[in-house]
């Protein structure tokens, strides 16, 4: 427990002296996990993952515990932080790592009617001064994860806040993270740029859970994808030489193959609504090779987005193909990423994983991107995939 304190007092005080960053590896101490709404100073969750309290970061707001919905699997959902005044400033001030470096920020919102008003409120997530969330929760027991890809800034630290909406109810949180990334993760994403994970998709998974040994270096949480009726799962050869956005080995080691060459997998991703007509979105795709290919075959897939041929890829053995995509216009609600066998090609489509992210475009004081809700279910693998870590 001390040891775990004095990581955060050296969280607290990042090492920037005359202005020169941190130069030593990013490792789990460097992430920030705040246990919204928790009187302890330090909180031990199920999973041996230490979080801190609320105020080590923030001044404002006061601590509530959830009415209903008690009994879900996440005691980090047991409680929040709300913020009644709208005259005080809800903010967090989040030490950074280093300066401009790419972040994950996750933001998690249950409600749980813990005022007894059995009404959700709405209102803005605002990070350093840019309008980049609206907060909706569609019902109070549903749980909000809302993932940012984010740059921070030279002030050394980040300023999260919450703000309230006219008669839109009074803002709260019930957890967050900022985890710090290597430099070449989603490469093609500008560092004034900022991205909203839409999905992070593993696919040829017989069961719809990850193993909390099964870890990610930055605790993305990969949700098993639903095998298309004319597709296998299969058993992949892994890439065990750091494959490019650094995908966790599970993620690798199976895939999804459709049963001939002639028969292309479709898969649809659901994107969030906007006001705006279109959203610009960034694709990763991630192909490993099965377990029987022989060297002497070839496997060639052409990539279409609602049917416009974007990208051709030749798979390898015993390494991961990579692809990005960036910009794609996205005009509808959902869209149709398929993936047919070339005509050079002697072997049927695969794949392993796919992320799908949103550009957010701020905007100054006014207008936000809609938080993408993911189920409870998602929000337990993204926490558990910090255990083995906390436990070496």
């Amino acid at each position: 427990m001390l040891g775990n304190l004095n990581a955060v007092v050296s969280r607290l005080l990042p090492d920037n002296r005359n202005g020169m960053a941190r130069t030593r590896p990013i490792s789990r101490d460097d992430w920030v996990n705040i246990d919204c709404g928790n009187d302890e100073l330090i909180f031990v969750d199920e999973h041996a993952v230490f979080w801190d309290s609320d105020d080590l970061y923030t001044d404002a707001g006061i601590n509530q515990k959830i009415r209903i919905n008690k009994d879900q699997a996440l005691e980090i959902l047991d409680t929040l932080r709300y913020f009644p005044s709208s005259s005080q400033q809800s903010c967090y001030k989040l030490p950074i790592y280093q300066q401009s470096l790419r972040y994950l920020v996750r933001s998690g919102f249950l409600y749980g009617d813990y005022d007894g008003l059995n009404r959700t409120p709405a209102f803005d997530l605002i990070l350093d001064g840019k309008k980049l969330t609206a907060v909706e929760p569609a019902s109070a027991t549903e749980a909000i994860i809302d993932e940012l890809v984010y740059t921070s800034g030279s002030s050394g630290v980040m300023n999260l806040c919450l703000a309230q909406r006219k008669d839109g109810g009074i803002p709260f949180i019930s957890s967050i993270q900022a985890v710090p990334t290597v430099d070449d993760l989603y490469s093609k994403m500008q560092s004034n740029e900022t991205f909203r994970v839409v999905a992070r998709i593993n696919y040829g998974r017989d069961d719809e859970s990850t193993s909390p040994f099964e870890d990610d270096d930055y605790g993305r949480t990969w949700t098993s994808g639903a095998t298309p009726p004319n597709c296998n799962n299969i058993s992949a050869i892994p890439d065990f030489e750091s494959p490019e956005k650094n995908p966790p080995p599970f993620v690798l080691q199976e895939a999804i193959e459709s049963d001939n060459a002639s028969s292309p997998i479709v898969l649809t991703v659901d994107f969030p609504k906007t006001s705006s007509q279109s959203q610009s979105a960034y694709f990763v795709l991630y192909f490993t090779e099965a377990e029987d290919f022989l060297r002497e075959d070839n496997r060639t897939i052409n990539i279409l987005i609602d049917g416009q041929n974007v990208s051709t890829i030749t798979t390898s053995v015993s390494k991961c193909t990579v692809v990005t995509l960036y910009p794609v216009d996205v005009r509808k609600s959902m869209v149709n990423v398929s993936l047919v066998a070339a005509n050079s090609s002697g072997l049927p489509p695969l794949i392993s994983a796919m992320e799908v992210f949103t550009k957010v475009i701020p905007i100054g004081g006014a207008g936000a991107g809609p938080a993408v809700q993911f189920t409870l279910l998602s929000f337990v693998l993204m926490l558990s995939g910090c255990v083995l870590a906390n436990l070496l």
